[in-house]
């Protein structure tokens, strides 16, 4: 693996591709560059900082997707048509984007879920004669 196979599949994972996309797409194996990953610890910061912008990366494009009007036709009446299936459709690549920011990073795209409890809690026992 060249020092400028290494450039490419990180630049790759920082715009958002895929780990394994990006080492295939310079014609590697994925165990070679995980192999590489476990023998370097500057490739393997490199490699946790490319991740971390690449889940921006991710957000990013959920925004684009909602926004993109490709698709929309308009009639002679000047009404906007939306055809079901490309709605269908960005609503699975932006559903798959967020499942995946909740659970690759939760802290910062998961559910806030906020547990907050007041008031008081009486506990007591009674405790009824035997016999």
């Amino acid at each position: 693996m060249t020092p400028e196979q290494v450039d490419a599949i990180i630049a790759d994972i920082t715009g958002g591709m895929g780990t394994i996309r990006a080492v295939e797409a310079q014609g590697l194996h994925r165990m070679t560059f995980y192999r590489a990953l476990d023998a370097d610890a500057a490739l393997r910061d490199r490699y946790a900082r490319a991740k971390d912008a690449g889940l921006e990366a991710m957000a990013d494009e959920t925004l684009e997707i909602a926004d993109t009007v490709t698709g929309d036709t308009i009639d002679d009446d000047g009404v906007i048509r939306i055809a079901p299936d490309v709605v269908a459709r960005a609503r699975l690549r932006v559903d798959t984007r967020k499942w995946l920011l909740s659970k690759l990073a939760p802290k910062k795209y998961g559910d806030k879920v906020d547990v907050q409890h007041g008031g008081t809690v009486d506990l007591s026992l009674t405790v009824k004669g035997i016999g």
